[in-house]
């Protein structure tokens, strides 16, 4: 088969989150090529005519999309999909109305409430008109992922709304971004892999990341530095660890039938 290996372009100034794509496209490539496929690497720009007459001058079986932002706006990572599905080209990972939605977090929590899927409460654009709850707040950008603009700073106590949207609006600011605060909830870090095969969505893994020595004073969350600042104390004590159905039990399930319908209602 002839495959595209397609990934943004980067410019010089790229970030660590930026430049790991680059580590994928050739883990991928070789990997695809070891299976006897025939690959090519390609980058995307926000000049998607270029994109469109290379795809018509030599057009592949299958697109490997990679793409997670066009010049170094994540909220443009819908765009490429949205070419090729226009253009009717097989590409892997999720379509455009998918990525639109799950790449704006205050949009997808919407939704998730709306069908009665657990999200935690959040204050910002779309969120519910419901009494606010004192507490501890993570104040996130709306449409960067990565765990961009996200640290030690984005975690605030509020006592009133006044203060969490004031809060918001600093760090909205600081980061050239909009942003939001979601509820806190202090307790384990897990991401669930799901891969759709044939219409249905099988179960490739659970896995947690454990906080290994985190002093009693510092936020247990998967900041920036915990993902990519090499030799950064988050970095180091943030170890993965997959689950088994022995170990976890009823929490396995419970878990992976949760992640399973979130993937169907957002997808």
């Amino acid at each position: 088969m002839r495959l595209l290996v397609l990934t943004q372009a980067l410019g010089s100034a790229a970030s660590p989150d930026e430049r790991d794509v680059l580590e994928q496209a050739a883990l991928v490539s070789g990997a695809l090529r070891r299976l006897g496929h025939e690959v090519t690497q390609g980058e995307a720009t926000l000049d998607l005519g270029a994109l469109r007459r290379r795809l018509a001058a030599d057009p592949p079986e299958l697109v490997f999309n990679l793409v997670e932002s066009l010049d170094g706006e994540d909220e443009l990572i819908a765009l490429v999909p949205a070419l090729l599905e226009a253009l009717d080209v097989p590409f892997t990972g999720s379509g455009a109305a998918a990525l639109a939605l799950t790449g704006d977090k205050p949009r997808a929590k919407a939704r998730l409430r709306a069908r009665g899927l657990p999200t935690p409460p959040w204050r910002g654009r779309g969120a519910p008109a419901e009494p606010f709850a004192p507490g501890r707040y993570l104040v996130k950008p709306t449409r960067r992922h990565a765990s961009q603009g996200i640290d030690a700073r984005s975690l605030v106590e509020a006592a009133s709304p006044e203060a969490l949207d004031a809060a918001v609006a600093a760090r909205a600011r600081q980061l050239g971004t909009e942003c939001f605060a979601e509820r806190y909830v202090d307790g384990r870090e897990v991401s669930v892999t799901l891969l759709g095969r044939d219409g249905a969505l099988e179960l490739v893994g659970i896995a947690e990341i454990e906080f290994v020595d985190f002093p009693a004073d510092r936020p247990r969350i998967v900041d920036y530095a915990a993902k990519w600042e090499v030799g950064s104390f988050p970095y180091e004590h943030t170890p993965r660890r997959f689950w088994s159905p022995t170990r976890e039990g009823p929490l396995y399930a419970r878990v992976a039938r949760i992640a399973r319908q979130c993937a169907f209602d957002l997808g």
